[in-house]
């Protein structure tokens, strides 16, 4: 069996595998510390880890706590207790607890077996127990070394052994790793009551000024209105689908805002239930939409996984039953009853309708080629190489994460396709945002008997609200143009339009092209400086989710779709605008579309540059009278005012 990435490095990042492949270079390293007597800052440096005794604990009194020390630490510790031993045994051999086959349990059944024969032989029987409490907080260092002296311990390794105990430094929490924007740790911490009371004790926590604001993203317990992240804002009445402006407002909250989340997490149900602490579970929303699995088993060593003559990415046959499942007790009939969305980009039932409770237990390991012990989401994915559905990916994941309460990027995805085709992804830089590791193709277990400890099947690809950058801002009103340079809905005056938007001193003019030749990270880098973004009908317009909130999205011509685009700027929550005057375009010919004849998509248009500069002005002017840019205006102008007033009082 083989354990894949089985330790979660520490913060020397080294994990337990890496230190048997540098076995060489471990020695050397350890040896020259011995040698020398001085032990590296990162190597002393401990870190607790605060684990709940009940859920939703809050008191420190429900709390445990463990301590992760770095792996070159604990292999020196090793080294040195080995060493001892040669002058006294460490402990007794006839106590129980770190012998072997003496165990806790060792000792309960001793016991429970001496208390049954003295009752049944009406003897009397007396234990005595002793509470060492914080027994190695108390520890007289000075005596023990002085002790350790006694016995004969070598210089050297005293010296080893004084130097870990007095530079050894301790952390509550690694506060750095929390890798979400500073803007969301009041909404992180009303989900993690834990972590925040730790920071409150943690003098290196760098996020007091955040205790305690009550935050919330919406689909908390008790979570008001007004503390809310998000407030609908709905400029209009649309009665295709409310009567009002406030069940509009609140059709959106639960349909395409944080308020979707919250009908998720009350949908949550168990499916499979664990008795035990080795046991598996599997809990899921209806219809199979989004899934959460403990020490899950998936036999990918019968059917393969690929099929050379087979096209299909989301092949419904590669797990059969008996071929996926956990030891646990199974809600069978409940789960059959959750296949209606049955969709490969819609719901997991097709992958976990055939989930069986297994007489093995796969957290112990068992028929378990590979053991995946960190935490794994299994996604299935849009086409990659346009961002309007390849970005559904990203934001159903993101989604997922709030779900799962958890924004860890120390975590595996598995990419689920069926296919031995290549995935062509022109935004895979955007996994940087949800993992540290390279994605794990599917086929790549194939073959293979794989168990999970922590398995996320999330959201998938039909459902999308914003997700933007946060990037700087310039002085001028910023204006880009994307330039097709396709076939079709190509703008034919380009040139002109460009022209009259530079002729304006008040705009910032870029002209760009999204191709292969730009990479992703730059185009993000664009749309976010971008106060307004104006494109043709088409993908690229899935860059208005990077504008900032007070942005304007112009879809030049909708090519008489008008739905599309307009949806998305409103599920991102910035002003949509189109083309209003149709006889002020022209249409180069009817369009050509490959088998329907006459389409609009299928041609390029022409613009009445007056009208055009009316339309920009008119963005412009809502981009100024935005309170958030108006806001972002008058800090940047404050920060840059004391940067100069600094630079001035050093000169």
């Amino acid at each position: 069996m083989y354990r894949y990435d089985h330790k979660t490095p520490h913060m020397d990042r080294v994990n337990k595998a890496l230190d048997k492949l540098g076995i060489d270079l471990t020695t050397k390293l350890l040896s020259a510390i011995y040698n020398i007597g001085t032990i590296p800052e990162d190597l002393c440096k401990s870190v607790f880890i605060v684990l709940p005794k009940t859920p939703g604990a809050t008191e420190c009194e429900l709390h445990r706590t463990i301590t992760i020390m770095s792996h070159f630490t604990k292999i020196l510790l090793c080294v040195l207790m080995h060493m001892s031993k040669s002058l006294r045994p460490e402990i007794s051999p006839k106590q129980f607890g770190f012998m072997p086959d003496k165990g806790t349990r060792n000792a309960i059944f001793t016991f429970s077996m001496l208390m049954e024969r003295c009752i049944e032989m009406q003897k009397d029987l007396y234990l005595c127990f002793i509470d060492y409490s914080k027994a190695f907080d108390k520890v007289r260092h000075v005596e023990l070394f002085l002790v350790l002296e006694k016995i004969d311990i070598d210089g050297k390794d005293l010296r080893i052994i004084r130097n870990l105990y007095w530079d050894q430094t301790a952390s509550g929490y690694e506060w750095n790793q929390l890798n979400i924007p500073k803007s969301h740790i009041p909404f992180f911490f009303k989900n993690n009551p834990n972590l925040e009371n730790l920071c409150k004790d943690d003098g290196a926590c760098p996020f007091k000024e955040l205790i305690g604001k009550g935050k919330c993203w919406g689909y908390e317990p008790e979570c008001k209105k007004s503390l809310r992240l998000s407030q609908p804002d709905c400029s209009g009445n649309n009665k295709r689908w409310a009567t009002n402006i406030e069940e509009q407002e609140g059709k959106f909250w639960k349909t395409a805002d944080f308020g979707m989340l919250l009908e998720k997490k009350n949908e949550l149900k168990m499916y499979c239930q664990p008795k035990e602490k080795e046991d598996s579970s599997l809990q899921c929303t209806r219809h199979l939409q989004y899934c959460r699995a403990t020490n899950i088993f998936l036999n990918f060593s019968s059917e393969p996984i690929t099929k050379s003559n087979v096209r299909d990415r989301y092949r419904e046959d590669v797990l059969g039953h008996g071929m996926i499942g956990g030891h646990c007790d199974l809600d069978t009939i409940g789960l059959s009853k959750q296949g209606e969305h049955k969709s490969p980009l819609q719901s997991w039932f097709a992958e976990l309708e055939h989930y069986s409770s297994l007489d093995f237990y796969p957290s112990k390991g068992e028929f378990c080629d590979i053991v995946l012990d960190k935490p794994t989401y299994l996604i299935k994915l849009d086409a990659g190489v346009n961002m309007y559905h390849h970005f559904c990916d990203f934001v159903n994941l993101y989604s997922s994460q709030h779900i799962n309460n958890s924004f860890n990027t120390d975590v595996n995805i598995i990419m689920w396709d069926t296919t031995t085709l290549p995935y062509g992804d022109l935004f895979s830089i955007t996994w940087k945002a949800f993992t540290d590791h390279p994605i794990i193709p599917l086929k790549d277990l194939d073959g293979l008997q794989v168990c999970i400890k922590d398995a996320v099947f999330p959201l998938l690809a039909r459902m999308r609200f914003g997700l933007y950058y946060n990037m700087p801002l310039k002085d001028k009103i910023r204006v880009t143009l994307l330039s097709r340079k396709t076939q079709y809905r190509n703008i034919l005056n380009e040139d002109k339009l460009v022209k009259a938007m530079k002729a304006d001193g008040e705009l910032e003019v870029s002209l760009v092209v999204y191709n292969r030749n730009m990479p992703f990270e730059e185009q993000l880098k664009h749309s976010h400086n971008s106060d307004i973004f104006i494109g043709m009908h088409g993908a690229g317009l899935t860059h208005m989710l990077f504008q900032p909130d007070w942005a304007v999205v112009i879809e030049l011509y909708n090519c008489e779709d008008p739905n599309c685009y307009s949806d998305l700027a409103r599920l991102r929550g910035i002003k949509y605008m189109t083309w209003e005057k149709k006889h002020k375009l022209m249409q180069e010919d009817e369009g050509h579309h490959p088998t329907l004849g006459a389409h609009a998509k299928f041609t390029n248009y022409a613009f009445d540059v007056e009208e055009f500069m009316r339309l920009v002005y008119k963005a412009a002017d809502h981009v100024r009278t935005h309170p958030q840019f108006i806001q972002a205006r008058a800090e940047k102008w404050y920060f840059e005012s004391a940067e100069e007033s600094i630079e001035k009082d050093e000169l």
